[in-house]
């Protein structure tokens, strides 16, 4: 078996759901974890994706298997995700645009 390198997705709109799929379909990277404020949209995602669906954006950031984080929530609430991946030395991949304000995006 290779190995694989596990990332967890926050946020599952169009965009989160995206990064889902191509996660599942990268070779030597797997789709670990997402977390979504709409449990039946993460559960869905997980049975088409795989992974696992983490009730809190904390769990997801704290699982071994999640050795990073791609942020896809809408730009107005990216600032929270990131800086919770970041103090959890997690490396981050923040979908576009990376703030709503300049003020976030310095943080």
């Amino acid at each position: 078996m290779t190995d694989t390198i596990g990332l967890g997705v926050v946020g599952l709109g169009f965009m989160g759901r995206r990064y889902a799929r191509f996660l599942s379909g990268i070779e030597g990277v797997r789709l670990a974890g997402v977390y979504d404020l709409d449990g039946d949209l993460a559960r869905e995602v997980t049975g088409e994706c795989g992974g696992t669906v983490y009730p809190d954006l904390d769990s997801l950031v704290a699982a071994a298997d999640v050795a990073g984080v791609i942020v896809c929530t809408p730009e107005d609430r990216h600032l929270e995700p990131v800086l919770t991946a970041l103090a959890a030395s997690k490396p981050v991949l923040v979908e576009k645009p990376v703030a709503h304000t300049l003020e976030a995006a310095h943080a």
